[in-house]
């Protein structure tokens, strides 16, 4: 057996004591006897929570509970009957001996072996329940909120649960809590009125079908002031904030119906849209005259409507009309895409079929290919599909690659095998050689004989060029060298003459012993003698002919041919515009300047105007310089004008001649021996015809 024991306190709790050291404790120990079920029937206590909600818990088992246990029930009705037969008739206790002890003489140190002492005072479980059955008795006794608590512990005083809370500042404490409660309750039984109040405030006003969502107070309050409702609030403040709330309401649902409304009509109208606007590139005008020639657009629905919502409507028809086209212009992209690259594919595939079978290698043509795949019908599809990508002379081109670089991986290890075997290509070299020489390695013999004929095209390709390119090295080389010799040539002295002999420069010291004549070849020697020789000739042939040609005289006109008459024609039209426009590019003088005003009174002009006329006269403008050249003589003047205008200064020095000055200088003339020597007068030239663009100069 433990220490521990368990023991019932007077009002029917379970506690336990130990044997040893005579401690007490309400909670179980946990080396204490294990309790039987009645024990636990009999442990359960009820309790509050903060907010004043009661609930039970029990003392063995620590459980908790919202519902109202039947053994705690059971143990509240046994309580209730012992304490009325203990208040008609005392009991006594048998002496017997009793193994528990009362709680509070064992804190004491006593242990009684008698019957335990009745006490009045009551026991609660928990300061929380004592409190509770404090308040419970001053609201037991209707202890109202203004009591002041004098006046209530008087009338409470006397009271067994008085005495629930041993310390008075408890008391106090709790009679302040409960005034709080109290005063808390009034006010949520406050509210609670107002609440039913409004309610029905609210109640009376929808009664009022007259009262809109516009009405004021002033208006409708005439309307209900007669109704009992009003009647119960306590201020006009309560009533018109209830209206205001009403009202409030009235606008809310108001503005909902009319969203609802108009989100309908929005439907409906994407529905009338959806049949009337199916192009996405109708404009809004047509749209909207469309829309409104329309009488279902006319019907009462459509009234709420803006044309501001009409216009959002539209937009978003014409924006999912555009989305279905660019989903469409996709699925057809995509579409088209997958058969152009099934054809592409499928032409592949007649490509390889093509070089498997050796219609097709590395150097094929694309006209020599055409023939055999223009009516095959993967080409044909190819290209009746194919608008952007790689078209048949594209994947073509890449086959080609594709077979070139197989044959540049085989035509290097023909290039290894001629290597290793050091055999050498020449010009001469035949086909059947090359493919009877690669015939002899196991590694070149598999090539196919169109792979053989290929390698050996190119490589023989390789070999000219290089044999020309050679060749015209030496030639170069050659050329050099007889140029080189060449000058050596002309420079001899004595230089060599035209009859000089290819013997005759061999045995020039001065020559032989040159670098140019040592290191070069007797065809060289000979061919830098003969250029020399020929170049001589000519020399020589031109000098003969500059001797005996004629003096340099007249030129001679041209036989007639196609042109000549519209040349004519042009000079004759340039001789016109001469004539109307003797200022040569100046502008035509005003009215009054155009005749010279000989006489004027009271003024004389004096020799320096009349000189300045004549210079002005014979002045030939620079406002186009080719019109020099463009004054024609007809056989009336002694001399004829030349493109210089030669004639022409002259005559403008002889004018500018007859007046003198003190900066004029004197011009140079020939003199008289001069004259005389020259003999007679050169006679002028015949007339010649002229180019288009002038007078040619007459020699």
């Amino acid at each position: 057996m433990g220490v521990w024991q368990e023991a019932r306190a007077p009002d029917g709790r379970v506690y336990y004591w130990n044997t040893e050291t005579k401690e007490t404790r309400w909670e179980k120990p946990v080396d204490a006897p294990v309790a039987d079920q009645a024990d636990v029937d009999a442990s359960w206590r009820e309790a509050r929570t903060g907010d004043g909600r009661t609930y039970y818990h029990n003392l063995i088992t620590k459980a908790t509970s919202w519902i109202l246990p039947e053994s705690y029930l059971r143990q509240q009705q046994d309580v209730v009957a012992g304490a009325r037969s203990y208040g008609a008739e005392p009991t006594t206790q048998k002496a017997a001996f009793q193994p528990a002890a009362n709680p509070w003489d064992l804190r004491n140190g006593a242990v009684r072996s008698g019957p335990l002492a009745k006490s009045d005072e009551p026991e609660y479980s928990s300061p929380a329940e004592a409190e509770a059955a404090f308040a419970k008795l001053l609201k037991r006794y209707e202890i109202a909120l203004d009591t002041p608590w004098e006046e209530a512990l008087k009338q409470v005083i006397r009271d067994r649960d008085y005495k629930a809370l041993k310390d008075p500042k408890e008391r106090k404490q709790a009679y302040e809590k409960y005034c709080v409660e109290l005063q808390a309750q009034a006010k949520e039984q406050k509210r609670a009125r107002y609440e039913r109040t409004r309610k029905e405030m609210i109640k009376t006003l929808g009664s009022h079908r007259e009262i809109k969502h516009y009405t004021r107070w002033r208006t409708a309050r005439p309307l209900i002031e007669h109704e009992a409702a009003f009647a119960q609030f306590e201020n006009e403040d309560d009533r018109r904030a209830v209206y205001q709330e009403y009202v409030a309401e009235l606008k809310v649902k108001r503005a909902e119906e009319e969203e609802k409304q108009r989100r309908q009509a929005e439907a409906e109208l994407r529905e009338l849209m959806e049949e009337l606007v199916v192009d996405p590139n109708t404009k809004w005008s047509d749209a909207k005259e469309i829309i409104e020639a329309d009488e279902r657009f006319a019907s009462e629905e459509f009234r709420d409507l803006a044309m501001v919502d009409v216009l959002q409507v539209f937009d978003a028809r014409i924006t999912d009309l555009d989305r279905q086209r660019n989903a469409s212009k996709q699925a057809e992209r995509r579409k088209h895409e997958r058969a152009n690259r099934k054809a592409r594919e499928a032409f592949k595939y007649l490509l390889d079929e093509l070089a498997s079978q050796g219609q097709l290698n590395a150097s094929t043509k694309w006209k020599s290919l055409y023939p055999m795949i223009s009516e095959d019908e993967r080409y044909t599809t190819l290209i009746s599909t194919t608008t952007n990508g790689s078209t048949p002379l594209d994947l073509f081109f890449d086959k080609l690659e594709e077979c070139d670089r197989a044959l540049r991986s085989k035509r290097n290890l023909a290039l290894d095998l001629l290597e290793e075997r050091q055999w050498e290509m020449v010009p001469s070299t035949t086909s059947e050689e090359f493919v009877s020489f690669l015939n002899t390695s196991p590694t070149t013999k598999s090539f196919t004989h169109d792979e053989k004929t290929q390698i050996y095209t190119r490589l023989m390709a390789k070999v000219i060029r290089r044999a020309e390119d050679l060749k015209a090295h030496s030639e170069r080389q050659e050329r050099r060298a007889i140029d080189n010799l060449r000058i050596v040539i002309r420079r001899l002295e004595p230089p060599v003459r035209i009859t000089d002999t290819f013997d005759d420069i061999a045995s020039n010291p001065v020559l032989t012993s040159s670098l140019e004549w040592k290191y070069t070849t007797d065809h060289v020697r000979r061919s830098a003698f003969e250029k020399h020789i020929s170049r001589l000739k000519e020399r020589e042939e031109s000098r003969r002919r500059r001797h005996h040609s004629p003096r340099r005289g007249r030129t001679r006109s041209p036989e007639e041919t196609y042109y000549d008459a519209d040349r004519r024609k042009a000079q004759a039209e340039r001789e016109r515009h001469v004539l109307r426009r003797p200022s040569f590019g100046f502008s035509s003088p005003r009215e009054s300047e155009r005749y010279e005003r000989r006489h004027v009174r009271g003024e004389s002009r004096g020799g320096y105007y009349r000189e300045r006329r004549e210079i002005e006269r014979d002045y030939i403008p620079r406002a186009d310089p080719r019109d020099k050249a463009r004054t024609l003589d007809y056989g009336d003047e002694d001399a004829v004008l030349t493109p210089t205008g030669k004639n022409a200064g002259r005559k403008r020095m002889e004018s500018i001649s007859s007046f003198g000055g003190p900066g004029r200088k004197r011009l140079r003339t020939k003199s008289p021996e001069t004259t005389k020597a020259n003999g007679h007068r050169r006679p002028s030239p015949e007339l010649q015809s002229g180019s288009e663009e002038g007078e040619i100069e007459e020699v």
